[in-house]
């Protein structure tokens, strides 16, 4: 019998603690069964549990753990890199025709398994963890130079200019703008933008699942970065169109014009489910101010709600006093 598919609600991490922090245990389990009686479910990604795994209050992080395994589905959405991998395979279309959106990524079955026995948690190697999440770190610092940075003036930045330097001569090599686009300075920056996530998201795999990249270039028998950037500029010429790494960039930019945040990196990385959830909740300002960029110049509608912007009530539930099935009880 065919299962019918939950209205999927994205829960990002500022909207996670917000509502840990407002919501008991009972109220967790309560809220789960209501939504799945109404047809809906919260769902997470493995970028949230990457950036659980990341609160370096133990004890904080495992109260989140407890009260996500309650509250969310025990299905996790596809990572970003599992989104981009499919949209690929796909031909990159115009319209992506659905899928069920189910993550087979690293931290998918120990979701799965925590979920159904509560009692456990996420065993992770708590340094290792905090060494990659500080070259996610690293680049997302660089991303955010790079976006700030919008000239080839190598007096002011010799690093970034020489990137910038770089990567427009990929462009120029390539062809991927008209003359037209070239003489507009605000498409010039944000395409550099672009094609800068996608060499270091998919040609050099900067990214939270880096198994699912690597995985992907295999498949095509591809190792050398070389021969990634060139295929990725001959065969994949769309993603630099439309798809998941145009949203990232876009989300990028919005960022950009803002003091810097040390969850930059996350915060793009979130923005993907824009397109892909049913719904997408934050209680984070940079997803406020991301609608209104892409609202207005992109006329693009979001389906994203701020936590402030939803009507939440709580009811006493009166549950009878079950007894027992046995008989003589």
């Amino acid at each position: 019998m065919h299962r019918r598919q939950l209205f999927r609600v994205y829960v990002e991490t500022s909207a996670l603690n917000a509502l840990q922090r407002e919501l008991a245990h009972e109220d967790a389990v309560a809220t789960k069964a209501h939504l799945n009686l109404k047809g809906k479910g919260w769902f997470i990604s493995p970028v949230v549990l990457w950036e659980i795994q990341a609160t370096e209050d133990s004890e904080h992080r495992e109260r989140l753990i407890y009260f996500a395994q309650h509250i969310f589905q025990d299905v996790l959405l596809p990572s970003p890199e599992e989104l981009l991998v499919n949209y690929i395979r796909a031909g990159c279309p115009q319209n992506e025709t659905k899928y069920d959106l189910v993550s087979s990524g690293m931290y998918a079955s120990a979701w799965k398994d925590i979920c159904a026995i509560t009692e456990k948690t996420l065993i992770f190697d708590a340094n290792d963890h905090k060494r990659l999440n500080g070259a996610l770190r690293k680049f997302c610092k660089d991303y955010y130079t790079f976006t700030n940075f919008d000239s080839i003036d190598i007096t002011r930045d010799p690093k970034t200019a020489a990137a910038q330097f770089e990567i427009q001569k990929l462009i120029d090599h390539f062809g991927l703008l008209s003359k037209s686009q070239r003489e507009d300075p605000a498409y010039v920056w944000h395409f550099r933008i672009l094609v800068f996530y996608v060499l270091m998201f998919l040609c050099a795999g900067a990214a939270i699942d880096r198994q699912v990249i690597e995985r992907f270039w295999f498949s095509l028998g591809i190792h050398d970065m070389a021969k990634r950037i060139e295929y990725t500029f001959t065969e994949l010429k769309a993603l630099f169109q439309r798809g998941p790494m145009v949203v990232i960039a876009l989300m990028t930019e919005v960022q950009a014009q803002r003091k810097y945040s040390r969850g930059m990196f996350f915060d793009c990385m979130h923005s993907v489910y824009t397109i892909y959830a049913d719904l997408f909740i934050s209680n984070d300002e940079h997803f406020r101010a991301f609608r209104i960029e892409v609202e207005a110049t992109h006329g693009l509608k979001l389906k994203l709600r701020m936590l402030d912007e939803l009507q939440m009530t709580k009811a006493t539930s009166n549950n009878p006093e079950r007894t027992s099935f046995l008989k003589g009880s």
